[in-house]
Order: C-alpha cells, then sequence, then structure tokens
C-alpha cells in the first residue's frame, strides 16, 4: 500500500489522525534540527525496524501483546530498540543488562515519566504515582508510601494477609465455583482496609467497582502516550468531539474515574475520621503527621493521591498473579503435588501456614517466582523518560525518549531461561548435600516486574507476602485441578490473557478438591482465631 493510501485510509477513519500527522511533522521539522545541535559527533539512534515518512513505527505496532513484536525485534537490533512514533522517540529495552545500565546506574537521567498530558493533564490522572514526572510531587508521595511498605513496615501486615488468606480458602469451601471473584474481592478488601480503615463485605463493593472501572476508563483510551494530544497538547484545548463522540464519552468517564477512586474515598474517610468514626489506617496516621497549628492539613493532595495509589497500583497486579499461579497448579499437578508435600514436611498436618515458614519452603517460593516469569503482570512496564541526552553502547539516546523495559522479553530470554515457554520452578532452585534452596545466580524475575532505578514498585514486599501466603493456604487446604466438563474430560484454561496495562487471565474455573477433614477443620479454627487480628501503625 503507498503512502498516500495509508494517509487516506486514516483520515477517512479518524480525525485525530489528521491532527497527529501535522503535530509530528511539526515535532520532526524540530527534533531533528535539535539532534543536529545536541548530537555533534552525528551518533546513530539506536536501530530498529525502518518506518514510513511522519508515521515512522506507527503502522507496525500491534494492537495487543506489543511485547512478543518487541521480542521479534530485539533478536535483530539487540538490547535496545529505537523506534519512532508520529514523531516521538521511543526506546524499547530488552535485556535486564541493559535495564539495569539505564535505569538504574543511570538512573538520575532515567526517572521521569513522559509527557502524557492526555490522561495527566486532561483527563485529571495528574494525582497517580506512576504517572508523575520525577520532581517534589513524586518524592513526597514516595516517601509517604515507603514509611507503610518499606519491609520492617510490611511485617506489621502479616496477620490481616493470613486472616484474609484463611479467609479466602474457607469461603472457597461452599463457593468453588467463585474463585477469581473473591480472590478480587480480598485481595481489596485487604488494601482498604489498610488505605483506609474500610471493611469491604461482598464482592461488588462500590469502592472495587469504582476502581475497576476506572483501570477500564484508562485502557479504552488506547496505549499511553500515543493520541495526538499527547503528541501536541495544545490539542486538548479542542472540543472533544472533533475527536469522536466515543473518544468524548471516554474523558468523561476518566474525569469522573479520578474523582471516584481517590476525592471520594478520601473525603468520606476524613469526615468519619474527625468525627472518630474510623479504625486506625494509612489515611488517618497520614491527616495526624500532617494537621496544622490550625486544623488543616499539609499535603492533602498527596495524601489523598497516596491512599489512591495504594489500590490501583498494587490490587490489579496481585489478583493477576494468584490467577495465574492457581492456573498453573491446575495444569501442572505433579509440581502442586511436590509443592504439597514440602508443605506437609514443615507442617506436619497440624497448622497451616503463616508468612514466617517463607525461608523453610523454598518449592514454593520458586514457584512463585517461576509464576511471575512465566505470566507477567505488567508485561512493559510503565514508560520512563530521559531528561538529557545519553549514549548507550554508541548510540544516541535524545532528551524526552520515551524509554520502555519489556518485561515479558526480559522474562522469556532463553539466554537467561532456557526454555522459557516451559513452566519449571526446578529452574530457581539448587541442591547441595540434599538440602534444596533458592539459587542466587539465576536473575530473579521479582527485580524485573517491579520495576527499576527509581520508580521501583514501593508495594513490591506488600505484594509478594500477599501472593505467597495465600498460594500457601490454598494448597495446604485444597488440590487444585482442572474443571470437567459433562463427560468427565478436562477444560484447559484459556492462556491468552486478556492484554492491557496489566495483563490477566480470562475468566476461568478451577475444580478445588479439600485434601482432609482434618485440613478444613484447622482452616475453620484459624480464621475464627484470627478474627480480632488488628492492624498496626
Amino acid at each position: 500500500m503507498a503512502v498516500t493510501e495509508i494517509l487516506a485510509h486514516l483520515t477517512q477513519n479518524n480525525i485525530s489522525w489528521i491532527v497527529g500527522l501535522i503535530a509530528a511533522s511539526l515535532i520532526y521539522v524540530y527534533r531533528t534540527s535539535r539532534n543536529t545541535k545536541t548530537n555533534p559527533d552525528n551518533l546513530p539512534y539506536p536501530k530498529g525496524p525502518k518506518g514510513v515518512p511522519l508515521l515512522g513505527n506507527a503502522l507496525q505496532l500491534p494492537a495487543a501483546n506489543q511485547w512478543h513484536q518487541f521480542s521479534e525485534w530485539a533478536k535483530e537490533f539487540g538490547p535496545i530498540t529505537g523506534l519512532r512514533v508520529l514523531g516521538k522517540n521511543i526506546v524499547i529495552v530488552n535485556s535486564f543488562d541493559a535495564a539495569a545500565e539505564l535505569l538504574n546506574k543511570r538512573g538520575a537521567i532515567y526517572s521521569s515519566r513522559p509527557d502524557l498530558p492526555l490522561i495527566r493533564d486532561y483527563g485529571g490522572w495528574d494525582f497517580m504515582l506512576p504517572i508523575v514526572p520525577y520532581g517534589d510531587a513524586f518524592l513526597t508521595q514516595r516517601r509517604m508510601l515507603h514509611q507503610f511498605f518499606n519491609p520492617s513496615a510490611t511485617r506489621n501486615y502479616h496477620g490481616i494477609l493470613t486472616k484474609h488468606a484463611r479467609s479466602l480458602a474457607h469461603d472457597l469451601l461452599t463457593q468453588t465455583q467463585k474463585f477469581q471473584s473473591l480472590n478480587r474481592m480480598y485481595v481489596g478488601a485487604t488494601v482498604m482496609l489498610l488505605a483506609y480503615g474500610y471493611e469491604v463485605k461482598g464482592e461488588n463493593h462500590e469502592w472495587i467497582n469504582n476502581v475497576e472501572n476506572a483501570v477500564r476508563s484508562t485502557v479504552v483510551l488506547g496505549t499511553l502516550g500515543a493520541h495526538p494530544i499527547d503528541i501536541f497538547p495544545i490539542l486538548g484545548k479542542l472540543p472533544y468531539v472533533l475527536f469522536g463522540t466515543r473518544f468524548a464519552k471516554n474523558m468523561a468517564n476518566l474525569k469522573q474515574a479520578a474523582y471516584d477512586v481517590c476525592l471520594s474515598p478520601y473525603y468520606i474517610v476524613k469526615e468519619k475520621a474527625l468525627k472518630g468514626e474510623t479504625k486506625p489506617s494509612i489515611l488517618t496516621r497520614l491527616m495526624e503527621e500532617n494537621t496544622l497549628p490550625d486544623g488543616d492539613i499539609k499535603d492533602e493532595r498527596f495524601i489523598s493521591a497516596v491512599t489512591a495509589i495504594i489500590y490501583i497500583g498494587g490490587a490489579d497486579t496481585t489478583v493477576a498473579a494468584i490467577d495465574s499461579f492457581a492456573i498453573a497448579m491446575m495444569l501442572h499437578p505433579d509440581i502442586r503435588r511436590q509443592i504439597q508435600k514440602e508443605l506437609d514436611t514443615l507442617l506436619g498436618g497440624e497448622r497451616l501456614p503463616t508468612l514466617q515458614d517463607r525461608d523453610s519452603l523454598p518449592l514454593l517460593s520458586a514457584t512463585i517466582k517461576e509464576t511471575i516469569r512465566w505470566k507477567p503482570p505488567i508485561p512493559l512496564g510503565v514508560p520512563h523518560s530521559s531528561t538529557e541526552d545519553d549514549i548507550y553502547q554508541g548510540s544516541f539516546i535524545p532528551k524526552n525518549t520515551m524509554v520502555i523495559f519489556n518485561a515479558w522479553g526480559m522474562c522469556h530470554n532463553p539466554q537467561e531461561y532456557p526454555d522459557p515457554s516451559v513452566f519449571n520452578p526446578s529452574r530457581f532452585l539448587k541442591e547441595i548435600e540434599g538440602k534444596v534452596s533458592l539459587r542466587d545466580d539465576v536473575c530473579d524475575p521479582e527485580e524485573i516486574i517491579f520495576g527499576f532505578g527509581r520508580r521501583i514498585c514501593p508495594g513490591q514486599d506488600f505484594a509478594l507476602a500477599t501472593v505467597w501466603i495465600t498460594a500457601a493456604t490454598l494448597l495446604s487446604v485444597y488440590d487444585i485441578c482442572l474443571p470437567l466438563d459433562e463427560t468427565g474430560q478436562e477444560i484447559l484454561p484459556d492462556l491468552n490473557y486478556v492484554t492491557a496495562t496489566v495483563s490477566h487471565p480470562k475468566p476461568f474455573h478451577c475444580r478445588l478438591v479439600p485434601r482432609s477433614q482434618r485440613m478444613t477443620a484447622k482452616l475453620g479454627e484459624a480464621t475464627s482465631a484470627l478474627a480480632d487480628e488488628h492492624l498496626i501503625f
């Protein structure tokens, strides 16, 4: 197809492409002249597939599962791939070593975020920590989160994590067909209790549904940074209907979602806290720490943002990881039985696991590592942005380049993980004199999926603890098996995941078979014993 035909097709289907092409032309002229001045040695841009004028590589990007295409390009172009999309420079980082060099060692210039005016400025999501540019606002929110989610602080939440894992397992005794919805509810209930001191009861709680709607609102707008408004922000001043009635509706939903998940819960809990009607929580603690002598609350916008991001930033990924673990256990009953043998040897059938058992259950820990390697919850991470010109292995990376780390590609790198498509927890294990332990000479996927450098996820210890205690509890009580159809044949889950910012399984069922009446009884006793467990702030 000729370029003129491509342009004709695009302009017939979306007016935003017309404006986007104009913006791309202006940006291309500006950046070409700028690069001549800032790259006097005329070093090459990172190698990548050849694009077309103005559009660049836009037509070569698949609508879904872009990480697969990026991994294919890595075979041809090496650890980093250079793209240009509508005048924007994009560098894909495909190897762990390159990510560690650029995002960790050179974090001073790779810790910001790309300009995303569509969602951040016009959509009302400027509070969202993952997309806030590096600066005072980011550092203030990061400090707030760190005090509650550093490794030491996370241990304070082990009791509630254990309680909710056991409550999930207990509810599944009578609701075996609701694994995904109950998993979602209990993960959501945990973070809501932490953030707001609010006890969620029921699968369709308004606050949890609001967050789900908010995530969907960001997804329907397409790939972050790819809309013409992101390329040429002044376009956001135009009536949204010029970009289509559907776009205008999506923008309205996006703004409402921002209020629903950030400000609405904050105002509700704040009012109750002032009346002494709330339980201790991260929100009440931050309010106390930032209350001024005149009664006003300092950094109130940051406080509401931090409590909102606790759910938005972690719940969906944690739910996806637990769902993937269940699928892995259904597909690999031999591995499940080995983990249960490890559990039984340690626990002796006398008690349920706790988070203090983690170091004594290396196979379970290795299987969780393999789960997140096999199905990374965020396959492409969250884009970074360079704040200065840089040179990497002889290639010139201009200032304001969007830098995307291909987490899926790193987790499926055959040089690091032989036979990467095979689910094999033993790749993370070693045995010395009959004792099995975790290897320290293999790239840990936890160092990939939680991000890099100054943007690493502040809640990673909490998320991993949640996944671990949930997995340990479920396998202590149940055999997680494939469901059966009417004829007794096993039903395989669909491994083509739903693709958005977070990659998660399509709806599936599992067959949960209680391992013994004794363990079922232990579950009921243990759940009741933890009923009065309190959070420590």
